[in-house]
């Protein structure tokens, strides 16, 4: 998904939205909040579901491997933007070293 939003040139609403997330009706605060937060559990089930079929051999818990992962594309998605797209790579290399795979 990230790298499908990447390759269209456009960010992550949620990502764009969170930035400026106190500026935010509050309804359209919840929302956002809701999209990241069940995007990073379910990572995080994910991960979990890896390590307990030895799939994974994660060198953090799965709780902020998720979160640095859902921080990591969204965050690389506007920096990429603005510098380098290939910061996705970067991210996406990252991960799987932390997972050991």
């Amino acid at each position: 998904m990230y790298r499908e939003t990447e390759r269209s040139g456009v960010i992550c609403l949620c990502g764009s939205l969170a930035s400026d997330l106190e500026t935010l009706r509050e309804d359209v605060q919840r929302a956002v909040r809701s999209y990241l937060t069940v995007t990073r559990a379910w990572i995080e089930r994910k991960i979990s579901d890896g390590v307990r079929q030895g799939e994974f051999e994660p060198v953090a818990s799965p709780a902020d491997l998720a979160a640095s992962l859902v921080a990591g594309l969204q965050g690389g998605l506007l920096v990429g933007r603005a510098t380098d797209r290939s910061v996705l790579d970067a991210v996406q290399r990252t991960f799987f070293k932390s997972l050991g795979v």
